[in-house]
């Protein structure tokens, strides 16, 4: 299993749109081949936010970057809603859970 942890700060231009390609692409990765899961949080106060997501494999994470429309989109990340953003892959070697509930 690999995650691609997405780092990012928001600027405030276009928050409707914003949401809309974020809709979006929320249904969209969860229909691309390999997906498994992600999870995502952003500081109101300072729009640094982060999103983790997790692939099957390599090729898988390489598919979702160059879907098309996740393209369309990484270019509007660039032109309008982002001030900096930086992608992080790394290889899972052992996951364990502790649940006192």
């Amino acid at each position: 299993m690999y995650a691609v942890v997405f780092h990012s700060q928001r600027n405030s231009d276009y928050p409707e749109l914003y949401a809309e390609k974020s809709a979006q692409m929320e249904q969209l990765v969860k229909e691309s081949p390999g997906y498994i899961k992600h999870t995502s949080f952003r500081d109101q106060d300072t729009g640094i936010g982060v999103t983790i997501s997790y692939f099957a494999d390599l090729d898988s994470i390489k598919t979702w970057r160059n879907n098309p429309a996740h393209r369309e989109v990484q270019e509007l990340g660039r032109t309008h809603f982002y001030l900096w953003y930086r992608v992080e892959i790394m290889e899972i070697d052992k996951t364990y859970d502790w649940n006192n509930a």
